[in-house]
């Protein structure tokens, strides 16, 4: 079972389908998704930037970490479930992309981080360690860009064609030399040409435009015969 089976089935349920054939309510989701992230990752920046004592270095790391936490809290919620929404809504296109099972395998390392530092960085009550704080802030820093910059890459991924479509171009340019290699009788142009000057004059009186009037009204009749005795010639 491929994972374009699955992600077909995962979108299948009445929610994922109600919200992809809205016209409103994924791109609602969408805009809120974007927007929680670039809230929420301005608080992960400010918090990171604290503890590689970049900026705002007169208020305590812990401090700063307690403040923000709820709103951090709130945007993260926000931000997975329509992340969820949306991933859903096309299951069948997400799933088999690499740029979204980077950005999970990313997002399940950033659960980790928070684990390991959970206790000596972002829930103690004592001072933070310069160490363990900039460590910290850079893993930080290094899976959050990853993150956001996966989910951007996930819309110029090109899946590739089906095994009975890869020798579709192929026969399409057979088809083009074939018809490239059929000929007209040799006959055909100078017959044209034939009846375009009898028609209209020779190529001085096209281009000043004075064509005769006599010979503009040569029946049809005569001038098929004058096509077919010069294409005799032309064919001896």
């Amino acid at each position: 079972m491929s994972l374009a089976s699955v992600g077909q089935g995962v979108q299948a349920f009445p929610l994922f389908t109600a919200v992809r054939e809205s016209r409103l309510v994924y791109p609602i989701l969408l805009s809120t998704h974007l927007a929680c992230i670039a809230i929420f990752g301005g608080l992960v920046l400010i918090t990171n930037l604290r503890l590689l004592g970049w900026a705002l270095t007169d208020i305590p790391a812990t401090d700063m970490i307690r403040s923000l936490r709820r709103w951090k809290q709130f945007g993260f919620v926000v931000m997975a479930t329509c992340g969820v929404l949306l991933a859903g809504s096309k299951a069948s296109e997400y799933l088999p992309n690499p740029f979204f099972q980077l950005k999970m395998a990313l997002l399940t390392g950033i659960a980790l981080h928070g684990v390991y530092f959970r206790r000596t960085v972002y829930r103690t009550v004592m001072p933070v360690e310069p160490t363990k704080a900039r460590a910290a802030a850079v893993m930080s820093l290094i899976l959050w860009v990853g993150v956001v910059s996966m989910g951007r890459w996930i819309a110029y991924y090109d899946p590739p064609p089906p095994p009975d479509e890869t020798a579709a171009p192929r026969s399409r340019h057979m088809n083009l030399q074939t018809t490239n290699s059929v000929r007209l009788p040799t006959t055909t142009c100078a017959t044209v040409a034939v009846i375009q000057v009898t028609a209209f004059g020779g190529p001085m009186r096209i281009m000043n435009n004075t064509a005769v009037p006599s010979e503009t009204c040569t029946s049809i009749a005569a001038i098929t015969n004058r096509a077919a005795r010069f294409s005799a010639r032309v064919a001896c």
